[in-house]
């Protein structure tokens, strides 16, 4: 059952073999072997290219990307190789037929419809035959292969990361401070990590070990001489921080503390003695000078906590509220006397909704790619129609409502709901820019999921929080509002449950990074800039 020519046609055939066939076996090991060679390629090819990074629970692998329009793609035999058996070919003049395990896909050239045995799926572009090598759209990542997988695939837009089966990427937030001299940034991760440093090319190098990281951004900029930026890369496969000075000649010196969930990097004019007792003292980068080895991971006592520091300075946004860019509308459940949900020790749910509200801001504001309104000014508490018609009046990309209550004994808790469908009033507004239908929100269910699926997937990887998938119900403010629309509800609130974790500035940063993230993943998804 060999490779044979039809003349009329030109076509190659391969039947599905039952047992190793030479020809398919070397059609094979060069798909694997390309693999192989792209996920062992050093760091030096990687950067300044295009590449999608694959994570498994104990591997990584890079593909690269092409732009085709205004898609990109992705080798398809490369990827399949990575994430299960390919079997078999079966190849035409603008058809391939792939026997991926139990699987028989096909796939056609310039169409976007995909076959999985007899089930039709299909893409947001077509498929490409790109010089002999068969190309796939990216949202095939979302569509295709959670099927063809029997796992859980997330794909972030915004940095090309794939995450395959039961992967929890670390995640981390950012703090700046003002020091006599210097500058000191502290970051916040969700998980412990463990670094090493290098210097090269006028930059400090930080490498977060092998474990995938998904930030909420990417790059940071400071309004400060010490320090121009602070970037995240792992476009090889390997997660690290990228800090660039602001002039030359400053001394950099990390810190890990609190078991490693915490790393302190200070920035310092050379002479200043700095504020914290340096795991690696380094001296400053110099341009164009290679990268001296890593150093070895931190000892023990670098894990000690560092010494006290000043309430930090945040940092300072990139121009955001320009009117063209897209508006996120965000409101924060009750206000003034409406104190909601009351636990112990007086915490109350305006206030934990309106904290929740002002860090998830913050990080979208820091975006520089949206416009944040809010519902909810100070402690007032404005009606659900005033509500709704601040945020129709901005034509948002999304809308985002706070709340938090008893959600049961299990705690911490997050929630997400999109409204159910419900029937229309027939009173006339009191307020002009309110729409007079409780079913507002009907047609926009389907882009409200989307939300919902993906805010949902990144709290779904905070450690310790208890989550379902995303659920439907006749949530009240969210059933006149014309945008999508999800609410975002933590717990458990009560007097009977102990609230500390709830009001701990850690988990409220987690849900925070979580949401910003999944809302600049679902605006990537819809073509917002």
């Amino acid at each position: 059952m060999g490779r044979r020519a039809n003349k009329t046609n030109r076509r190659r055939t391969v039947t599905k073999p039952r047992t190793n066939v030479a020809s398919i076996a070397g059609a094979l090991a060069l798909a694997v072997l390309a693999g192989v060679c792209l996920a062992s390629r050093p760091a030096r090819a990687a950067r300044g290219r295009d590449h999608l990074v694959l994570y498994f629970p104990r591997s990584h692998a890079v593909l690269p990307l092409e732009t085709l329009g205004r898609t990109s793609y992705f080798p398809l035999l490369q990827l399949l190789n990575l994430t299960g058996n390919v079997t078999g070919l079966q190849e035409g003049r603008k058809r391939l037929k792939i026997y991926y395990g139990n699987t028989r896909i096909q796939v056609d050239a310039n169409k976007n419809l995909i076959r999985l045995d007899n089930v039709r799926m299909k893409l947001a572009a077509p498929m490409r035959l790109v010089n002999g090598a068969w190309e796939a759209p990216v949202d095939f990542l979302n569509q295709v292969l959670p099927t063809l997988t029997n796992k859980t695939v997330v794909y972030d837009a915004h940095g090309e990361r794939v995450f395959v089966g039961d992967v929890k990427p670390n995640t981390f937030s950012v703090q700046q401070t003002p020091t006599e001299g210097g500058t000191l940034v502290r970051l916040q991760f969700a998980q412990p990590v463990r670094v090493t440093t290098a210097a090269t090319n006028g930059r400090w190098i930080i490498y977060l070990g092998k474990h995938p990281v998904e930030p909420v951004h990417s790059s940071y900029q400071f309004n400060t001489p010490y320090l121009e930026s602070l970037r995240f890369d792992d476009q090889d496969g390997l997660p690290k921080l990228i800090f660039t000075p602001g002039a030359a000649g400053l001394n950099f010196y990390p810190k890990l503390a609190q078991g490693g969930t915490v790393l302190d990097a200070e920035i310092a004019k050379p002479g200043v003695t700095p504020t914290i007792q340096p795991m690696i003292p380094s001296s400053p980068p110099r341009a164009a000078q290679a990268a001296p080895a890593p150093s070895s991971p931190p000892s023990a006592q670098a894990s000690a906590p560092a010494s006290p520091i000043p309430s930090p300075a945040p940092i300072a946004p990139a121009p955001s509220a320009a009117p063209n860019l897209p508006a996120v509308v965000l409101d924060a459940a009750g206000g003034g006397a409406d104190a909601g949900a009351q636990g112990p020790n007086s915490v109350l749910e305006k206030n934990l909704t309106a904290q929740l509200v002002a860090r998830v801001e913050s990080l979208l504001l820091a975006t520089g790619r949206f416009r944040v309104i809010l519902t909810r000014a100070g402690d007032a508490d404005p009606s659900f129609n005033q509500r709704a018609a601040t945020a129709n009046a901005a034509a948002p990309v999304c809308f985002v409502t706070f709340s938090a209550g008893d959600l049961g004994a299990m705690t911490p808790r997050v929630l997400v709901f999109t409204s159910q469908a419900t029937a229309p009033i027939s009173a006339p507004p009191s307020d002009p820019l309110f729409v007079p239908w409780r079913s507002a929100q009907q047609p926009f269910i389907a882009r409200s999921q989307q939300l919902a699926q993906a805010v949902d997937g990144r709290l779904q990887k905070i450690f310790g929080v208890s989550t379902l998938s995303p659920q439907t119900a006749p949530v009240r403010v969210l059933e006149s509002i014309q945008a999508p629309a999800i609410a975002v509800e933590v717990g458990s609130l009560d007097p009977a449950t102990n609230p500390s974790v709830l009001t701990n500035a850690n988990f409220q940063q987690q849900v925070a990074n979580a949401v910003a993230s999944g809302v600049e993943a679902y605006a990537g998804i819809q073509g917002a800039p």
